[in-house]
């Protein structure tokens, strides 16, 4: 842990810049648990094949962690509320490293299931960890684009997780490189390494507060408190139940299970929709995988500016957030669409990227707007709403799996795509951002 900053009357201080630190931490969390998640989406065809289990079983196999990981998050949240991040996310980052090793091990569909279901099970503290994180360490004109950095960095993570995963189970063979291939059991052992790193370093750095914390001096207190959760109108003791009934919390969870339905699209089925439709190899799928992931990566960072560059000229949460979520869904649901027809696997891939950028737009505001309502219970409420938008990451895999295996037509699946990102935009057409908002002066 750093040095004790001196305690310089505040007038004459520069704030210090740990918060900063807190958000690096934080990408660095989502992008070492998505490099672990991903790879099983491209790995698919040779686990299937070793293993012998067919398309609609791995659908099943799939859909194991995100059922896992949607039902714990709730109580997730509630063990970091009460325990703090610190301790909760180093414990889970060394059980989701465990785990991910552990398939070192497997050798049937049952043993597969067993460890997705116990890897959703420990990454299901993430998002709830992180929202507190924000909450507390963050100026509230900047958790927007905190969020949209967050789910980038869970995009880099599994761009860099597809590609690795694509080439290390083909190898490399090129006039001046040549690398074996790699059972697709050693990429799952080398993917859990980092998560042992991380936790070692989060916790001997990480404190809960930032009063609590030698390397934050006053000025960089004072900061993060003229927008402090304290300041909000949501009463404090309110129930954190009471808040996840509000009718714009349930608008905020039928986006997200929408959204998150046709996220999840791209790190499980996606390398299988390019090699059944477009005839590509494991190793390109990989590649042209990592795509629309990596557009991802853009629409957080590019949302989270947005959202917060708008609230900051207008003053409005239905410009700043309803609108662009509206825009974003709707142009996402249009390129789908658009892709459908496109016979050319790299411009349809490239509509499909340009799509997911669109519809990744949507994220930030989605994800302040939780914050803002979350009263003193922002790793509750947000693990409610990662809980239900991670129950259509569930059940989309399995769905998928099912349509093919009757219909024997990959190319449904994007039209069914349209439809979820429509359903999406609607939602946030009837959702009022305002309310139980803190009273925010703009931070530079």
């Amino acid at each position: 842990m750093s040095k004790s900053v001196p305690h310089l009357p505040l007038t004459e201080q520069r704030p210090t810049r740990a918060r900063f630190t807190v958000i690096a931490a934080i990408c660095l969390a989502a992008t070492v648990a998505y490099m672990g998640r991903n790879c099983l989406g491209v790995a698919s065809k040779n686990v299937r094949a070793d293993l012998g289990i067919d398309v609609g079983e791995m659908g099943w196999v799939m859909s194991a962690f995100f059922w896992a990981y949607a039902l714990a998050q709730v109580p997730a949240g509630w063990l970091a509320h009460h325990i703090g991040s610190r301790i909760a996310l180093s414990c889970y980052a060394v059980a989701w490293s465990v785990l991910c090793a552990g398939f070192y091990l497997v050798g049937d569909i049952w043993a597969v299931m067993a460890l997705q279901a116990g890897f959703g099970l420990a990454q299901a503290g993430i998002f709830p960890c992180s929202a507190g994180m924000i909450r507390h360490w963050m100026p509230s004109t900047q958790w927007a684009f905190s969020v949209g950095l967050m789910g980038s960095f869970m995009s880099i993570g599994g761009a860099i997780g597809s590609a690795i995963t694509g080439y290390a189970i083909e190898g490399i063979e090129t006039s001046w490189l040549t690398i074996p291939p790699l059972s697709w059991r050693w990429v799952f052992v080398g993917f859990s390494i980092p998560g042992f790193l991380f936790a070692a370093w989060f916790f001997r750095w990480y404190r809960d507060r930032p009063e609590i914390h030698s390397g934050v001096n006053d000025a960089e207190r004072d900061l993060i408190r003229r927008t402090s959760p304290e300041k909000s109108r949501a009463p404090s003791g309110t129930s954190w139940l009471r808040v996840a009934a509000e009718p714009a919390m349930l608008l905020l969870y039928g986006q997200q299970i929408c959204r998150a339905a046709g996220y999840i699209f791209f790190p499980t089925w996606f390398p299988d929709y390019l090699r059944e439709t477009r005839g590509v190899s494991t190793g390109e799928s990989g590649l042209l995988t990592a795509l629309p992931l990596l557009a991802v990566v853009a629409g957080g960072i590019v949302g989270g500016a947005l959202v917060d560059w708008l609230w900051r000229k207008t003053g409005s949460l239905r410009i700043s957030r309803q609108l662009t979520a509206v825009v974003a869904l709707a142009a996402c649901a249009v390129c789908i669409g658009a892709a459908y027809f496109v016979s050319n696997v790299y411009g349809a891939v490239c509509l499909i990227s340009f799509g997911t950028f669109c519809g990744t737009l949507a994220g930030p505001p989605a994800s302040a707007t939780t914050i803002d309502k979350s009263g003193d219970h922002p790793e509750q409420i947000y693990g409610m709403m990662n809980m239900t938008g991670n129950l259509g990451a569930a059940a989309c895999p399995l769905a998928i799996g099912l349509l093919v295996e009757s219909t024997g037509n990959w190319n449904l699946v994007l039209l069914v795509f349209v439809g979820i990102y429509a359903a999406a935009a609607l939602c946030w057409i009837f959702l009022d951002p305002r309310g139980q908002v803190a009273t925010r002066e703009p931070v530079a």
